[in-house]
Parts: C-alpha cells; sequence; structure tokens
C-alpha cells in the first residue's frame, strides 16, 4: 500500500504507522493508540492455567507480524525485559484471513489488535487471553503523500476519521 501511496495510486492510507518513518515523502499523522492483545482459540490449552508468564508464553508457538513491525518490536522486547529467551517457533504472517484460521484451527497464540479478530472474539471461536503484553501499544492514523493536496471530500473525509476516532 505504501508504494501504492507514493506513486499516487491510493491518497490515503489510514491504519498502523510505522516509525521510523519508512520514507521522506511521506507524512503520518497519529489519530489514536491501539494496544495489541494475546489472541487463542476456544478451547486453547493455556486458558486453563491460573497464571501467564514470559516462561509460559515463550513455550507457544506463535503467528506474529514481520520483523521490523512495531508489534513486533514490542513482543521481542516484553521477553528480553523478562530475560527470557523469545519464542522460535513463529509463523509471520501478514493476511489478515490467514491469521484468523491460523489462530482459530490451531493453538498458535497472536498479538493483535481486538478488532482486527472482533467477530471472531463475538462469536465465541477466538478469546483474549488475560495476560498483558506491555509496549505493545501501536499508533494508528492517516499516513499522505508529503505535497499531497486533498479534495474537498477528502479533507471531510479524514476530519471525520479524527471525530470517530476521538468520540
Amino acid at each position: 500500500l505504501l508504494k501504492a501511496l507514493r506513486h499516487g495510486q491510493i491518497d490515503i492510507l489510514f491504519g498502523a504507522l510505522r516509525l521510523p518513518l519508512p520514507s521522506g515523502d511521506i507524512v503520518q499523522e497519529p489519530i489514536f493508540t491501539e494496544p495489541l492483545s494475546l489472541i487463542v482459540r476456544a478451547g486453547h490449552p493455556i486458558l486453563s492455567s491460573p497464571r501467564f508468564d514470559a516462561e509460559s508464553l515463550s513455550r507457544l508457538d506463535w503467528v506474529l507480524p514481520r520483523e521490523g513491525t512495531p508489534a513486533r518490536d514490542g513482543f521481542k522486547a516484553f521477553f528480553q525485559s523478562h530475560a527470557v529467551a523469545a519464542p522460535q517457533r513463529i509463523i509471520e504472517c501478514s493476511s489478515l484471513i490467514a491469521l484468523r484460521a491460523l489462530l482459530t484451527e490451531s493453538d498458535r497464540i497472536g498479538l493483535l489488535s481486538v478488532e482486527q479478530v472482533r467477530y471472531e472474539i463475538d462469536a465465541g471461536f477466538l478469546k483474549i487471553l488475560p495476560a498483558p503484553m506491555p509496549n505493545t501499544q501501536r499508533p494508528i492514523g492517516v499516513t499522505v503523500r508529503r505535497h499531497w493536496q486533498p479534495t474537498g471530500v477528502q479533507t471531510d473525509f479524514i476530519a471525520l476519521l479524527r471525530q470517530a476516532c476521538q468520540g
């Protein structure tokens, strides 16, 4: 999407912001910060565990975003801060469809926004693990080309995004 934005094929990206800025010809506007959660399938064996700590989490199989993303950096920092070796059994996945399937059909654990799997949580297919994963908040906002001039409709759209996200 960033390539399409930079080449004028799309005008606005709304989603997780990248830090550091991936290119000097774009600007990012943070609108809100979103925490990430540990997500597992309903019936996952860890849900019956009395407590979750870095050591027990390190023994699990994971589905994670690729290296260099804010979520992955926070994931690694969590285990480093507890002096525990980070898990090695990881599937890197950027497809939400594949991620949902991997989580609902296996005993893997994922680190993602609850809103990305809201339907599956509400339907009872996935559960939020009640274990904190500090330092995995990520900024969500708008990314545009540096000298882009929005139309009136685009200006109104971005204003509505800001309004909806603040309320």
